[in-house]
């Protein structure tokens, strides 16, 4: 194996990990394993995040339901792998939620940070509608995002192609798409928003 000089100097100054929760620690790890994490309701319906402009990854754009970086505690957790401790972490503090049954959905690095990002998903037995007032007293969500839209499985497609995603859920909600069916050309994407930023349903285009 060629090491090449700029990876054995960055071996030498900070010497290699000794395990993965050393590697998670690391300080000098500029971009340590993310996570995204896709949320369906009961209808059928995927939780799209709009980020707020306060921060300063992604700011303005459409991500997953839930995103966040796996943390040397989820490392420790007794009853899960890191990935799924971390997205059941960042959903109870973003949404103010519990999920279930996670699955396993792929691994992509997007353009917008070059970071490693696993792509989870989890399905809840309750409606987007229902959950309002308990998203809206989540720890983090007022911070991090601005809207929530509930897309259904066979408007997908319309967002991929006219939302500004970031390339990481673009490619989740690509996975997601059904095939063998009908889909519209045009869908209003102001009637799936459930939460504008003063968390009422947001209709002044409509």
């Amino acid at each position: 194996m060629v090491v090449f000089p700029l990876i054995q100097h960055v071996r030498s100054a900070i010497g290699a990990p000794q395990s993965g929760l050393e590697t998670l620690m690391n300080q000098h790890l500029a971009n340590p394993l993310a996570v995204s994490v896709l949320i369906q309701d009961s209808t059928g319906r995927w939780g799209v995040a709009a980020r707020s402009r306060r921060v300063a990854v992604s700011s303005g754009q459409w991500g997953a339901t839930v995103a966040g970086t796996v943390s040397p505690h989820d490392a420790n957790a007794p009853s899960d792998n890191p990935v799924f401790a971390c997205a059941r972490r960042e959903v109870s503090e973003e949404l103010g939620i519990n999920i279930g049954t996670i699955t396993w959905d792929g691994l992509i690095i997007a353009r917008q940070k070059m970071q490693p990002i696993a792509l989870v998903s989890s399905r809840i037995n309750r409606q987007w509608k229902d959950m309002i007032p308990l998203i809206r007293n989540a720890r983090d969500w007022s911070f991090e995002n601005a809207a929530l839209y509930a897309i259904h499985s066979d408007h997908l497609r319309y967002v991929i192609r006219h939302a500004p995603l970031t390339d990481a859920a673009a490619y989740h909600l690509w996975l997601k798409i059904p095939s063998n069916r009908r889909l519209p050309r045009f869908i209003n994407l102001h009637d799936d928003c459930l939460i504008a930023p003063d968390f009422k349903r947001d209709t002044s285009n409509t």
